[in-house]
């Protein structure tokens, strides 16, 4: 019970009675006078755009020199209300890229970044405060081709070898017959 009126009316005649509730905690409330009941509903104000990032991923963590790497991050609205919010990339400590990203509120949003590097190293990767580290590697000398592969001299051996053990049993397979 949260209030009480005492209310005289006469016969015939009807009289308005209010009761006036504040809540200050969000949510459905149910009340009841005298049997007849309803519900209101208290709403939280609006909170202004809050933003978040995270779940930072840098794929693949380990290429050859010119091979592309991407960077992502999820960027989150946690107000209630709709906002554009700018997300940097920083490798090393300088700024590559920048990226706004309007994010419904309670929502959020993918954010992804192309990097490519000329120079083989460590690269130390920063996005709004989330950060990881990729490696850039000389690129592998070719593999060399099956004729480059073959030791041809061995191979020659191995097939005068051959030939020779095959004569060799003929001639004497042919002298056994005479």
């Amino acid at each position: 019970m949260v209030e009480t009126k005492t209310v005289e009316v006469t016969g015939g005649h009807s009289e308005k009675v209010s009761f006036s509730i504040t809540k200050d905690i969000a949510g459905t409330y149910t009340l009841n006078v005298d049997g007849l009941s309803g519900t209101f509903e208290v709403k939280a104000p609006p909170v202004p755009v809050a933003f978040t990032t995270s779940a930072l991923s840098i794929s693949p963590t380990e290429v050859d020199i010119g091979e592309n790497i991407i960077v992502s991050v999820v960027v989150a609205n946690t107000g209630n209300l709709p906002g554009t919010y700018k997300v940097t990339l920083k490798v090393g400590n300088v700024v590559v890229e920048t990226k706004e990203v309007t994010v419904a509120g309670g929502d959020s949003e993918p954010v992804s970044f192309n990097i490519t590097k000329d120079t083989a190293g460590v690269y130390q990767v920063n996005v709004d405060g989330l950060s990881g580290t990729f490696e850039v590697k000389e690129a592998a000398p070719p593999s060399p081709s099956l004729v480059e592969a073959i030791n041809w001299p061995a191979l020659g051996g191995v097939i005068a070898g051959v030939i020779a053990a095959g004569l060799l049993i003929f001639f004497l397979a042919r002298r056994r017959t005479y």
